[in-house]
């Protein structure tokens, strides 16, 4: 892990610090072994997306922390769990493999963090939601397509600042005292430059 020290990792909901990559987290850590959808999980990448569900949606991860830019995030962090590029990682980075998002939906809870919960799935959408309002409108099919085009971003847009607005409480929430919470907030603010890098 390139980008991060083992030292970082000490602080996660499972204490990475010591533990080498590639290591059979539900060995080393048996209490996972509670979550059904891993002990009924038999994929061979198995471990690799446990590592990628840790790294990536632990609310303690340090990537969390260095990488702002979300779609950077995964890549980085897929690449650190040893999770192989190719269209089966596009499926868990656009949330379509159902065992993925059934492991990470167990583990979320099993953290008993529903804030964190909310964090994570409203970052994804808003992500979503913002890629769409940087596709541009294409007039080639008339007036009314564009026009309708042109509405429905406007309702994205401010669907987008509801969701900004909830992640900021969320994130008042999470951290508790108001002087962490606004520096994280600070951290994580969107801007023009920063949303047009992702």
């Amino acid at each position: 892990m390139h980008l991060v020290n083992p030292d970082q990792l000490a602080a996660m909901t499972l204490d990475l610090s010591k533990v080498q990559p590639g290591t059979d987290l539900i060995e080393r850590f048996p209490h996972l072994g509670n979550l059904n959808t891993l002990t009924h999980c038999h994929r061979k990448d198995r471990n690799e997306l446990l590592w990628y569900i840790l790294l990536m949606y632990d609310p303690k991860s340090p990537f969390k922390q260095i990488i702002a830019d979300i779609k950077l995030r995964k890549k980085e962090c897929a690449k650190a769990a040893g999770l192989k590029e190719g269209p089966a990682l596009q499926r868990i980075f656009d949330f379509k493999d159902k065992v993925f998002m059934s492991i990470l939906d167990e583990w979320l809870k099993s953290i008993h963090n529903r804030v964190w919960s909310m964090i994570v799935s409203n970052e994804q959408v808003f992500y979503e939601y913002q890629e769409r309002l940087l596709t541009p409108v294409e007039s080639d099919k008339g007036d009314k397509d564009a026009i309708q085009a042109a509405d429905l971003k406007s309702k994205l847009m401010d669907t987008c600042d509801e969701i900004h607005k909830r992640l900021e409480g969320y994130y008042r929430e999470l951290y508790g005292d108001k002087e962490t919470a606004e520096k994280m907030i600070i951290e994580k603010r969107w801007t023009p430059e920063s949303i047009g890098s992702r």
